[in-house]
């Protein structure tokens, strides 16, 4: 995997008081409802780091719902946020921010998938891509 461009021995180029970068910001969210959603494919080339993840679910019936990467193939390379989901609930499944953030290679995917009808992931992405 490639290193962030901005790394050097013993010095980290500052904006502020956060490390900065040469990439491009992402921020994707969206929603499932018994599918599998994309919500964001590296480009090819690329590599994507991702600073933060976030997954909540509204189930009227049960079911369950998950956010995770795949692969290119695509199979689930890492998952990030899963759970069960009880009937008729709302709840954050989970959010995290990733220091350093986690590189994700390119062609990867993240994707939200709910698994039950009327059991609604709703997902959210961000980071950026270099």
């Amino acid at each position: 995997m490639a290193l962030m461009k901005f790394r050097e021995p013993n010095q980290v180029r500052r904006v502020g008081v956060r490390p900065a970068h040469d990439g491009t910001q992402v921020l994707e969210r969206g929603s499932a409802d018994n599918a599998t959603v994309v919500l964001y494919t590296v480009p090819a080339g690329k590599v994507f780091y991702l600073c933060h993840a976030w997954l909540n679910v509204q189930g009227v019936a049960a079911g369950s719902v998950y956010l995770a990467i795949y692969d290119g193939v695509p199979a689930v390379w890492r998952l990030l946020y899963t759970t069960a989901v009880p009937i008729n609930t709302f709840y954050t499944v989970g959010e995290g921010n990733y220091y350093p953030p986690i590189e994700i290679p390119t062609t990867y995917s993240l994707r939200i998938n709910s698994v039950g009808a009327n059991c609604t992931a709703r997902g959210l992405i961000h980071g950026w891509v270099e």
